[in-house]
């Protein structure tokens, strides 16, 4: 056995050694090293290289080596750029304590390409030597390294251990597309062909991702067709090979494996579609095709990304015998597009909508399977009863969501703690006062809870409207933090439930919102994500969504004693829209992070001035 091992390890070096010339204006080829080894030595694979090696690897494989891209500041919580502006704040205030040590640290890939030697000597000095060459060209692949620092990894490897494992050529080949080597995908196409009869998901789409680039690309569609055998390919291949047929002047066969694309049911990616309208440059006939995606985008609530807008923008301005102007905007509070003038569509539901989202809502968040694990049915009964006897509310607060709001980090609503500082410091000093005042101070923070939900109850009243309090009936018990006077306040100013101290409210503000009317509006800061996923189906969830940023209030500032502030809810939907004469699409500028509850602020407005 030993001997077996020692003469495969000759056979190997004696391939692998031009590789480590520096003399030559680039490493060999690493198909003239990797096609020997698996003609002469089989030795491309681990452990015997079963053809189901890499049969077994799903494309989850592939993510792990996508880029992850980086992803305004808001004006509201519905706003895109509101959460990046609230990660932003607890990434400052985690780098106010201390960091510890990370385990397993990033291996650094060198500039330039290394000997045999070299390499085992960065091997041995590294931290954590296990799976150094996996790890090591995983770093390559974020960094973009160069290709030759890879190959002459790949060769020390090949050396040391007699053997290159799929995974790490399959890193390999992810670098090779990622940089544009075509040669080199296509000799590591040829070298995986010999060797196995099959190749995985993985493996394949980026071979369809390589090859569609180049003037090979119809092998592209073979390797899809190859696909299909066993899986459903996905969006993002027939969205490489649909490129490939647009780069190539293909409009027919890119349409083609489009319609495939929505008849199978696959969502498609932005670069499929920025595709197809790059095509509908070159390429006249295909206007309702390109009509029916913005259509598709309005039906499913999708915003373009920036360069697919302009994209969209030079086709309608491309248009012969129409004249398109476009124009990139904004719209003001009023919902008017300020390019255009236009008025845009209303955020408020129409009767079919609010009574089909009611009826949704009803059935599969308040009567769903698991809202007995949030309260009781007596306690949901005894409260449809409580609402039943009241009038139709003009808004519900989520008192205990209400009254928690600012509590960390927001000094300006809690008590002050120089004020604290001061008062501690006369007493220390002697200037006698008695100790009761010191106990207003601390009183003062602590009534923080109440008196923000007081003067939120306040200000409402104050506009004449009905409102409604869900709370905990812990905040019935008078307390340091539950001001017995305040809290009667509360129940003289607005209607009061309150459910028990392990139930959750959000059903109740949900039950009582939808069964006051279209009318009525909500308070709380709770963005109801877990609520809208118990819809069935993405047309409800949709809906719940534009319903909820027409209803839903939130605190804009809080500042004791003076004036409470709700960030304002625009008038107008966030969708791709038109009338005929006229487009409006938001979209996502470069480089911007959006939440999915979150919507873009710039717009492409399309006119027809025919």
């Amino acid at each position: 056995m030993s001997s077996l091992l020692i003469l495969k390890t000759r056979i190997c070096l004696k391939y692998i050694s031009p590789l480590f010339n520096p003399s030559t204006a680039g490493f060999t080829p690493l198909n003239n090293v990797i096609s020997k080894l698996s003609v002469s030595s089989r030795l491309l694979c681990t452990k015997g290289g079963s053809r189901h090696a890499g049969n077994n690897r799903k494309e989850d494989r592939q993510r792990e080596f996508n880029i992850r891209e980086r992803l305004p500041f808001p004006k509201s919580v519905f706003a895109a750029g509101t959460a990046k502006r609230t990660a932003e704040y607890q990434k400052k205030r985690a780098e106010e304590e201390p960091d510890f040590p990370r385990k397993n640290k990033r291996v650094e890939p060198p500039d330039h390409p290394l000997t045999a030697s070299e390499w085992k000597s960065l091997k041995l000095t590294s931290p954590n030597p296990d799976r150094f060459d996996v790890r090591m060209i995983s770093s390559m692949l974020a960094d973009g390294t160069d290709i030759n620092v890879a190959k002459s990894l790949l060769a020390y490897v090949a050396m040391d251990t007699g053997t290159l494992s799929y995974e790490l050529l399959l890193r390999y080949l992810t670098l090779c597309v990622g940089s544009g080597h075509h040669s080199e995908v296509f000799d590591m196409y040829d070298i995986m062909r010999s060797r196995f009869r099959t190749l995985d998901t993985g493996a394949s789409s980026l071979f369809i991702k390589g090859f569609s680039r180049t003037e090979r690309w119809k092998e592209a569609l073979t390797i899809l067709e190859n696909i299909k055998r066993a899986i459903t390919p996905s969006p993002r291949n027939y969205g490489d090979t649909i490129a490939g047929a647009v780069l190539h002047g293909d409009g027919d066969t890119a349409w083609a494996l489009y319609a495939e694309l929505m008849e199978k049911g696959l969502i498609p990616n932005q670069e499929t579609w920025q595709a197809l309208f790059q095509c509908g440059l070159s390429h006249q006939g295909h206007e309702d095709g390109l009509q029916a995606i913005l259509l598709h985008m309005r039906d499913n609530q999708i915003y373009p990304e920036e360069t697919l807008a302009k994209d969209i923008k030079a086709w309608f301005d491309s248009l012969p015998e129409q004249k398109w102007i476009g124009s990139w905007s904004t719209v003001d509070p009023r919902g008017v597009c300020r390019s255009c003038q236009a008025e845009l569509e209303s955020i408020q539901l129409s009767r079919e909508e609010y009574t089909q989202l009611k009826d949704r809502v009803m059935g599969d968040v308040i009567q769903g399977r698991d809202v007995f694990n949030k309260t009781t049915p007596e306690e949901l009964e005894s409260f449809k009863n409580f609402v039943k006897r009241k009038p139709a509310f003009d808004v519900v607060i989520d008192g205990l969501n209400v009254a928690n709001i600012g509590i960390k980090g927001n000094q300006s609503q809690t008590v002050d703690s120089n004020e604290v500082v001061e008062t501690s410091s006369r007493m220390i000093n002697g200037n006698r006062m008695h100790l009761s005042s010191f106990s207003s101070v601390i009183a003062k923070g602590l009534n923080t809870y109440v008196n923000k939900l007081l003067e939120v109850v306040s200000e409402l009243e104050r506009q004449g409207l009905v409102i409604l309090v869900l709370g905990r009936k812990h905040m019935q018990r008078p307390s340091r933090s539950w001001d017995r006077h305040d809290m009667s306040l509360v129940q003289q100013k607005a209607h009061c439930f309150f459910t028990d101290n392990i139930s959750e409210d959000d059903p109740f503000l949900l039950y009582a919102t939808l069964h006051s009317g279209n009318h009525c509006n909500f308070v709380s800061r709770d963005l109801m994500r877990d609520h809208k996923a118990c819809l069935p189906d993405g047309a409800t969830r949709r809906l719940f969504f534009k319903w909820q940023r027409g209803h839903q209030l939130v605190l804009s500032s809080y500042t004791p004693g003076k004036r409470v502030r709700f960030q304002r809810i625009l008038s107008y939907d966030t969708i791709v829209q038109t009338n005929g004469g006229s487009w409006h699409i938001p979209y996502d500028e470069n480089g911007a992070e959006r939440c999915t509850y979150e919507v873009p602020q710039k717009w492409l407005c399309l006119t027809n001035a025919k």
